[in-house]
């Protein structure tokens, strides 16, 4: 169970967390539009089949009507894809689930409005429009998540707004290049150049042949005031998912499972930061 408290994961992308901190209903308005989209789409390419297989469709529409409703299904297809990676998870079965089910709805509803004696070109044209859509949300080189990461200010940046914290803090700090083999753990308790209370450092997790998932304990000594927001990252091993399970004041709990097991022992190495902003600085 997840507890309570801020998360930010790394499969997740930056535009939510620094959307949610600049204005607390974002997120509460995209889930209703991301939604009512999804429901809008759905229901449209379920009646418009079942309109078809019940004999209640007889005529072809025109050019006109096919491109705008290739539009209209482009655009609603666009709003979902969009609003369900901000808000889910990359690896949550509502995320897959959602993600499988758009191109499935958009075949139908294109197979149950293309009736016989419609315009090959129209269809044609319906086709490019959905595809070029569908395409560019598969091809896509993480582009919400590259683009905020360039261009967005995160709420512990540095004062002139481009450097997060922590990475920062990496950045100068010798132990986070130097971590030999033999080192477990390391980490560090600062002050970020806002006041921030900041725990972070890096830990490994080890896995015995045949072994896909690990749990990983964090402590934070001292504890901190309040629940701090915890950022997560795999720099080394295997392709894995390292998930937060629970946050808490004093220290938290993560899931390491890889995308394969092997053979032989893996070892993977976490990168964390748990961050608490300086309250007089709010």
């Amino acid at each position: 169970m997840e507890a309570s408290g801020s998360i930010a994961a790394t499969t997740r992308p930056r535009t939510t967390v620094f959307l949610v901190d600049q204005f607390p209903w974002w997120r509460a308005l995209l889930t209703a539009i991301t939604i009512s989209s999804a429901l809008l789409l759905f229901a449209f390419s379920g009646l418009v089949a079942l309109r078809r297989f019940w004999g209640g469709l007889q005529l072809a529409p025109g050019l006109l009507t096919l491109v705008a409703v290739g539009f209209l299904l482009a655009v609603l297809s666009s709003v979902v894809h969009c609003g369900t990676q901000l808000l889910c998870d990359k690896k949550s079965t509502a995320y897959r689930v959602i993600q499988g089910f758009l191109p499935l709805s958009l075949v139908l509803a294109v197979f149950s409005i293309c009736l016989p004696g419609s315009s090959f070109f129209a269809v044609l044209l319906v086709i490019v429009i959905l595809g070029s859509e569908e395409l560019f949300w598969l091809v896509r080189p993480a582009f919400l998540h590259d683009f905020t990461r360039s261009h967005s200010p995160s709420r512990y940046s540095s004062p002139d707004g481009t450097v997060p914290v922590e990475k920062r803090l990496a950045a100068t700090n010798h132990f986070v290049g130097e971590f030999p083999a033999e080192v477990i753990r390391r980490t560090e308790r600062t002050r970020g150049p806002l006041g921030e209370d900041v725990c972070w450092g890096q830990i490994r997790s080890e896995f015995l042949p045949d072994q896909r998932t690990a749990a990983i304990h964090l402590e934070f000594c001292p504890p901190f005031q309040k629940t701090p927001v915890l950022h997560v990252e795999q720099v080394e091993g295997p392709d894995a998912t390292v998930k937060t399970t629970q946050i808490l004041p004093y220290g938290a709990r993560l899931e390491v499972r890889l995308a394969r097991s092997g053979s032989d022992s893996l070892e993977t190495r976490i990168e964390f930061s748990a961050i608490v902003e300086n309250s007089d600085g709010a």
